[in-house]
């Protein structure tokens, strides 16, 4: 008897396992759109509104979602004592889950890293903000990292700074993906917006 008992408590427990071990197997962009479709279609359910993760758009309490922030903090200890070419790799690979890659071997070895970002910066802008993200592109020293002031920048062309930053935003939006970061963590800041754009692009 008991164990019959025991055998149906097994049996009814496995779809519960089934269901687990797939949301267990979901990618961040499919778990998301498990919750929001399981609470849209169960009104016993409802989703806490908050602010928004910049990084994938997830509804949170804090700043950066738990799951971008666990990334980001999972790189810091693997990048101490690396160089900021190792970095630049490391938090690529570390966004992206594919193996470290170096930027300038994205662009084919006849095109400059320099030119492959003004040739995206024409189909992007024009006029003085083509003429600015140029310039920006020609201060990206050898890692790929922007690191001089945007002050001077805009001084330069006679520009208010938040017009050099929006123009420096574009050029972080150019291929390879983390380009123009002012730092490391914004460079994984990139990385992590990328991946969720692509996956959230290939879901669809």
């Amino acid at each position: 008897m008991q164990s019959a008992l025991a055998q149906r408590q097994q049996l009814r427990a496995i779809p519960v396992q089934i269901q687990a071990n797939a949301i267990l197997s979901m990618s961040l962009i499919e778990l998301f759109e498990f919750i929001e479709t399981e609470a849209a279609e169960n009104p016993a359910l409802s989703v806490k509104e908050g602010s928004r993760c910049p990084v994938c758009g997830f509804v949170t309490d804090t700043r950066t979602c738990p799951v971008c922030s666990a990334l980001i903090k999972a790189a810091e200890p693997d990048l101490a004592g690396l160089s900021e070419r190792q970095h630049l790799e490391r938090a690529r690979s570390v966004a992206s889950g594919e193996p470290a890659f170096d930027p300038f071997r994205t662009v084919a070895s006849t095109v400059s890293l320099r030119d492959y970002l003004k040739q995206q910066a024409r189909m992007s802008l024009s006029g003085r903000k083509l003429r600015i993200a140029e310039y920006l592109i020609d201060l990206l020293d050898d890692d790929g990292y922007f690191r001089e002031s945007l002050f001077e920048v805009a001084e330069e062309f006679a520009a208010a700074v938040p017009e050099v930053e929006d123009v420096l935003r574009v050029v972080q939006g150019f291929d390879p993906a983390g380009i123009a970061a002012r730092d490391l963590r914004e460079c994984l800041l990139i990385q992590l917006r990328t991946l969720a754009h692509s996956t959230s692009s290939g879901c669809s």
